[in-house]
């Protein structure tokens, strides 16, 4: 099936965001943000940031101080005691975009806690859309079920 997009504008789109990256393990961020969903913290936006860029396939060599600063800030939550379940879906869900399931189970057995006995995943600060209330449960039980898709026997 052919590619509905033109490929020459994926391709610069990856480029341009690539080119944004500020060489610290994130992102060049543009605060003059047109409205919530440009102002979601530090690590939501890098996490969505590459979440998607791992959908897309982007060589995780290429990404590699990026993952290495996401799980670095996931590994300070989970010290601090601060369960955030969207922000560990981002990282479970590109761990496994990149083929590291062990760490990536890591993250995802936590959100497991944050699942409530109606199935849904709730307890997140935010999301990148600014998310609150049964619209913010609703993003995080979708990102954690994307995340654990990846080990449907695991995680049934």
């Amino acid at each position: 099936m052919p590619s509905l997009v033109d490929q020459s504008m994926t391709d610069q789109l990856e480029q341009w965001i690539l080119s944004r990256r500020d060489g610290s393990g994130g992102f060049l961020l543009n605060r003059n943000a047109l409205d919530s969903f440009g102002r979601a913290p530090y690590n939501i936006t890098h996490a969505y940031m590459i979440w998607a860029l791992t959908n897309a396939k982007i060589n995780s060599t290429v990404l590699a101080k990026e993952i290495a600063n996401m799980t670095a800030l996931a590994d300070q939550l989970i010290e601090m005691n601060a369960f955030d379940p969207y922000f560990f879906g981002l990282v479970a869900a590109s761990l496994y975009n990149v083929n590291r399931t062990a760490d990536a189970e890591k993250y995802a057995d936590i959100i497991i806690k944050s699942q409530d006995d109606d199935g849904k995943v709730s307890g997140a600060f935010t999301s990148i859309t600014s998310s609150f209330g049964a619209n913010l449960d609703i993003e995080t039980t979708a990102i954690s079920a994307i995340a654990w898709l990846n080990d449907q026997e695991k995680y049934s």
